[in-house]
């Protein structure tokens, strides 16, 4: 089983925290349970099983891939690298895609480069902390 690690961009912070912050559970209650599903089921994979709806490697990226999925017309690629560790998967940044282009523009440069630097800082990265989505807001 994988473990999901996260960037740490500023102290007292990571990516996916700030993303769930920006989409709060009260108004985005589908969205948290399809992401939760999403993880459920890619967590459980072997690597070599991270493939077809939801995970595709970024061509010219230097290993970075993105998890795929759309929701209310928003298609969300949270970019991320297998590693630092054996088993491990680090979300590195949280992107949308319009019109075949990833936003915010550089983000998938700035991606790898938030890989190279967790290779030589691991205090970059936290164990990520999927939220289960809540039944009742």
């Amino acid at each position: 089983m994988f473990t999901i690690n996260a960037y740490i961009p500023n102290p007292g912070s990571d990516v996916l925290a700030d993303w769930y912050a920006h989409h709060p559970a009260r108004q985005w209650t589908k969205l948290w349970a399809q992401y939760y599903n999403i993880w459920l089921h890619l967590r459980q994979q072997p690597r070599n099983g991270w493939t077809g709806a939801y995970f595709h490697p970024l061509t010219d990226k230097e290993g970075v891939g993105r998890i795929g999925f759309q929701h209310k017309r928003i298609a969300y690629r949270h970019l991320g690298f297998f590693g630092p560790a054996a088993n491990e998967f680090t979300l590195l940044l949280m992107a949308e895609e319009h019109n075949h282009v990833y936003l915010p523009k550089g983000c998938t440069d700035t991606a790898v480069s938030r890989m190279k630097l967790i290779y030589q800082d691991r205090s970059r990265v936290r164990i990520a902390t999927i939220q289960v989505p809540p039944e009742n807001v």
